[in-house]
């Protein structure tokens, strides 16, 4: 989770996109639809992890121009690697 957040704040969209299943692409897709005015991350924080039978799940906020995001991840390993396989964006 911390190499994925941490090439968002670096801008680097492609390593981040790495760790997406097609699944969870589309899902970023969806999201990036709604979107009127990108903001910039400055930073984050894990607030959450819970591991719950092969899946983990996060909650992360992120700081930025536009006041905290709050996103929400479940990683499961896929073919020997971990990926997210469901991601989406909290108002709270």
């Amino acid at each position: 989770m911390r190499r994925a957040c941490d090439a968002l704040i670096a801008g680097d969209l492609f390593t981040a996109m790495a760790d997406l299943t097609n699944e969870a692409l589309n899902e970023a897709m969806s999201i990036s639809a709604g979107i009127t005015q990108v903001p910039s991350a400055s930073g984050y924080e894990i607030e959450s992890h819970v591991a719950e039978g092969e899946e983990h799940r996060f909650r992360v906020r992120f700081d930025t121009t536009l006041g905290a995001v709050f996103a929400h991840a479940i990683w499961r390993q896929v073919e020997g690697a971990w990926k997210v396989v469901s991601l989406g964006v909290d108002g709270t």
